[in-house]
């Protein structure tokens, strides 16, 4: 991975508003990792591991989206589910994202059940059985209680819950990813008028998370989302917030927008020559799959 990218070890908030594609965004990137990278192992005698969990959407519809996204990126069409069974939607997933190597477990949990030490837990259950985890992705955090973090004013506990997932998955070299939601003063912003194309850019690194708004001096790195219509079509707006590690960047690297295809996720566009186009137009219970 580049300087700009994502690193092991490193805590990451995907923002954006609600049904701003925050839980598609975050799935997309955690399909992209097991199929472009192959495991660099610290200890070569353990099994490779990324880990999705989520606490928001039930598994058969992140195994649709998985399915959708790489069919749609592997084919340019989108596949007909109606003539796949769920083994074979299974199959497939499974064929993509293990062929570098990874081991891939996607879990649903009732938030309700779990508290941050079951988190942990779980973790070290799969280290005990010889993984060694890469990544681990959470949709959403937010949900989790925050049952025995530290209590306060408004938001204290749940900016200790993250610190403490991050300062685990630090310690173990394990990326870990979850999206958040913007807070009601982020969207009176565009009440206000600010246009839909520059909001990623009026919110990073102002404090507008929901729940607390010291949340961005927790994560190495922040990614700010927003669909915008240029042109009279849908992209998603990206904006960088804070990536520890690189320094400053560019101001071409801490902006891109992608097209939505219609009824598709997001297509890949990995090293494509229409970044610079896109940019130049926007600046007018417990269910687990085992893969």
């Amino acid at each position: 991975m580049n300087t700009t990218g994502f690193r092991k070890g490193e805590f990451w908030i995907f923002y954006a508003l609600q049904h701003k594609y925050k839980s598609g965004f975050t799935r997309s990137v955690f399909l992209q990792l097991p199929v472009h990278n192959k495991p660099m192992m610290k200890d070569p005698t353990k099994k490779p591991l990324m880990i999705f969990l989520s606490f928001e959407d039930d598994a058969d519809i992140m195994l649709d989206f998985m399915y959708k996204y790489l069919y749609y990126n592997e084919h340019d069409v989108l596949p007909d589910l109606s003539t796949v069974t769920t083994k074979e939607v299974a199959k497939y997933i499974r064929e993509k994202l293990t062929v570098n190597g990874y081991n891939i477990k996607i879990l649903r949990v009732n938030p309700s059940d779990w508290t941050y030490k079951n988190l942990f837990n779980k973790l070290l259950e799969y280290e005990a059985e010889g993984f060694e985890i890469h990544a681990l992705f959470i949709d959403y955090l937010f949900k989790l209680p925050t049952t025995g973090c530290v209590s306060g004013p408004h938001g204290v506990d749940v900016k200790d819950l993250f610190n403490r997932v991050r300062n685990v998955c630090s310690s173990k070299g394990i990326l870990c990813i979850t999206p958040h939601q913007l807070s009601s003063d982020a969207k009176q912003l565009i009440r206000n008028g600010v246009p839909d194309v520059n909001f990623v850019k009026e919110v990073a690194n102002k404090g507008y998370a929901e729940g607390v708004r010291t949340l961005d001096t927790v994560p190495d790195g922040e990614l700010y989302l927003h669909i915008a219509r240029i042109q009279r079509k849908p992209y998603l707006t990206v904006q960088r917030g804070k990536h520890r590690t690189p320094g400053i960047l560019d101001d071409d690297k801490m902006y891109f927008t992608l097209p939505f295809p219609k009824g598709a996720p997001i297509k890949e566009n990995l090293n494509s020559k229409d970044d610079d186009k896109l940019n130049e137009l926007a600046d007018a219970g417990s269910d687990e799959f085992d893969f």
